[in-house]
């Protein structure tokens, strides 16, 4: 009867002991599928934010390409209105010089 149980004592041990060590290895399984998960999520982040850095230069070249086209434009639209006015001032020249001079002509 003894012998009977030490036994089976001596299997429940080997079968925790196999249990353990399949606990083990399962263990160590998972922590080595965590380390490159990590790995492989630390390299995805690194090329999501290369690609964003990427985007950020394309859109700020956009953005100081258009703002220099604005700068033109407006120094264009100066230069015009500046020669618009200087042209408002001869046709007015002209005309006061028309008037005065019929006024000349037509005086007794």
């Amino acid at each position: 009867m003894e012998q009977n149980f030490e036994q089976r004592v001596n299997r429940l041990e080997q079968r925790q002991d196999t249990f353990e060590a399949t606990f083990k290895m399962y263990m160590d399984q998972q922590r080595e599928r965590d380390i490159r998960h990590d790995a492989e999520m630390r390299e995805l982040r690194k090329e999501l934010n290369e690609k964003i850095s990427q985007i950020d230069a394309k859109f700020e070249a956009k953005f100081e390409q258009m703002n220099n086209k604005m700068d033109s434009l407006a120094r264009y639209v100066q230069n015009l209105t500046l020669t618009a006015m200087v042209g408002i001032g001869g046709i007015t020249a002209a005309v006061i010089a028309f008037v005065a001079s019929y006024i000349v002509r037509t005086a007794p």
